[in-house]
């Protein structure tokens, strides 16, 4: 798999989502070339649906041997975001060997749910008892019971 040269696709976003400022000229100048279709063909060449368990396949052909993997969060608080994310990590721990899940969130909220998937005395109740004491930025994002679930899975 390629990467996709994205370049002004951001600044063409900004445009088309209604900030409309001096990227407004951009809209215009990619549009008239035509660049808009191409980069979407390219997303398209390089993308595949999620509908089902056997989906990430290729994603998970394509890390490879990798020792690394960052998902990055498209979403910021969508369930089906949230799933998918859970079953790849799932995936990488069962299938690829990885062992440690790395967040954007407060070091002691987060500590919490380390410690209660480690099984570590009064750790909790539950993932769901645990993630409600997160209490700083981002709440939404890790307190709901698609992280209580994965928390669930790895606790076992």
């Amino acid at each position: 798999m390629q990467p996709v040269h994205l370049h002004g696709c951001g600044t063409f976003l900004q445009a088309v989502h209604g900030k409309e400022s001096e990227h407004a000229v951009w809209r215009d100048r990619v549009e008239s070339r035509g660049e808009c279709g191409m980069l979407a063909a390219q997303v398209r060449d390089v993308s595949w649906s999620l509908n089902d368990s056997g989906d990430p396949d290729p994603l998970l052909g394509t890390i490879g041997d990798a020792r690394y993997v960052l998902l990055g969060e498209a979403s910021h608080g969508t369930s089906d975001f949230y799933l998918w994310r859970t079953r790849l990590c799932q995936r990488l721990i069962q299938e690829k060997g990885f062992s440690l899940i790395a967040v954007e969130g407060d070091w002691s909220d987060c500590y919490r749910i380390n410690r209660y998937a480690k099984h570590y005395p009064d750790s909790g109740v539950n993932g769901f008892e645990v993630l409600q004491a997160f209490r700083r930025w981002p709440t939404w994002m890790w307190a709901n019971w698609e992280v209580a679930a994965l928390a669930e899975w790895l606790r076992l």
